[in-house]
This record gives C-alpha cells, sequence and structure tokens, in this order.
C-alpha cells in the first residue's frame, strides 16, 4: 500500500488542513474544495445535511452531531481509500463532495458524497464540482477509471453522473430493505429466480480518463489545484 500513488496522495492531501487543494470558477465567483474539518461548523451542517437529504442515503436513521462526528472519524478520516472535500463559495459552506471505493486490482475509485446542502444560487455547480473533483482523481490520484452508484430514482443525481458529467451505465444492483433497531438499511440482493425483484436498485457507471477529457477539454482548463 505504501507504494502506492492513490494511498500516498490520498494522505497527503489529507494532512492539508485549511488548504484550497481544488479551485473552479462558478459565475462570477470562485468555488473552493478543502479536506472536511471536524469544527461545530461543519459537523452541524453535515448533520442537517444528512437528515434533509434522508432518502439518498443507504441507511436510513436520525443523524445526530455525535453520530456524524463519530462517521466523521472512523468512516472517513481513519480510511485509507477514502477523502470528502466541503464546498464552499466565498467562505460559505455550499455542500460536499467525494473520493471513495478504491479497487487496486484495476487502479479505480468511486466519486462519492456528491451533496448539494444549500440551494439557492450557483447553477450547475455540482456538474462543475463533480468534473473538478474528477480532474483532481485522474490527475492526481493517478486513476484508471472512476466510477459511481446511485439510487435508480435519484433522477437528479443519475442525470449528474450520466447527461452532464459522461458516466457510461454497466450495472443494476437490485436492494431489498432490512429494519434495524433505529430505521432500516438497504442490502445488497442476489436474484435466484425470474419472479425474484429488488425492491430497489442501484446504478452503477463507470468513465475512463480518455473519455473523460474528450467531452471536458474545454472546461477542465479552469481548474486549479493547489501545489505543494
Amino acid at each position: 500500500m505504501s507504494d502506492n500513488i492513490f494511498y500516498n496522495k490520498l494522505q497527503e492531501t489529507k494532512n492539508c488542513d485549511g488548504i484550497d487543494i481544488i479551485k473552479f470558477p462558478i459565475d462570477d465567483n470562485i468555488a473552493k474544495l478543502s479536506v472536511v474539518d471536524n469544527s461545530d461548523d461543519t459537523i452541524r451542517l453535515l448533520t442537517e445535511w444528512r437528515n434533509e437529504f434522508f432518502d439518498a442515503y443507504f441507511d436510513k436513521f436520525t443523524a445526530t452531531e455525535d453520530r456524524t462526528k463519530k462517521w466523521l472519524k472512523e468512516q472517513v478520516m481513519e480510511k485509507a481509500d477514502r477523502i470528502l472535500f466541503i464546498i464552499s463559495i466565498d467562505g460559505k459552506k455550499i455542500g460536499h463532495i467525494g473520493v471513495n471505493r478504491y479497487i487496486q486490482k484495476n487502479n479505480s475509485a468511486a466519486i462519492d458524497n456528491v451533496l448539494r446542502g444549500i440551494r439557492k444560487d450557483y447553477p450547475g455547480l455540482m456538474k462543475n464540482a463533480s468534473i473538478a473533483i474528477m480532474k483532481w482523481m485522474f490527475d492526481e490520484l493517478g486513476l484508471t477509471k472512476i466510477t459511481f452508484e446511485a439510487w435508480s430514482d435519484n433522477y437528479k443525481a443519475i442525470n449528474l453522473y450520466t447527461s452532464l458529467v459522461g458516466f457510461r451505465l454497466v450495472s443494476k444492483i437490485p436492494f431489498r430493505r432490512s429494519f434495524t433497531d433505529e430505521g432500516w438499511e438497504w442490502i445488497k440482493m442476489t436474484l435466484k429466480t425470474d419472479d425474484d425483484y429488488g425492491q430497489r436498485y442501484i446504478l452503477r457507471g463507470e468513465i475512463k480518463p480518455e473519455e473523460f477529457y474528450e467531452l471536458h477539454r474545454e472546461s477542465i482548463n479552469n481548474i486549479e489545484f493547489e501545489k505543494k
């Protein structure tokens, strides 16, 4: 693992507290992606957004700030293949976007946790943020493929990934709902007969560097990375 470009660069970036890692223009402003912090303000916003956009997640429960802080530490900051960026404009936190699920055998990782918490102003923000982080993933992390997963009924996300960013759909995965003490979670299932079906489906897509650069060769020229 220590010789892998992906892990080394991700850990190096996680150590960059308070630094704007990625910048891109949006309208007459500059949007900035910085590594998520565990400040009270950030924890509060992550908790609010998690509860507001409840249906986009696999696990269903009411988020609390204590639980968010624990999740951020154990499932993001301490995970070697995961990073989360806060998207901000003029110092205001707008949303978040990240990287997850690295697969070493094909050198791929997923764009993950793409969420806009503040909805007003800046049309096209999440498209531009997705393109910006994907350029960083290809250029800086050295990936040979980027993937995504989203619920098939999350029409806004599917439109973003396929129509606006250019992912190709490659598979459809069935899930069933399993109840827990705090709510429920969606569990991947295997269809065993022609009569089996999922209660909900995840769509998975992928894109390779040559496809990405061809689609976005003009817009990627305005994206800047922090050089250390």
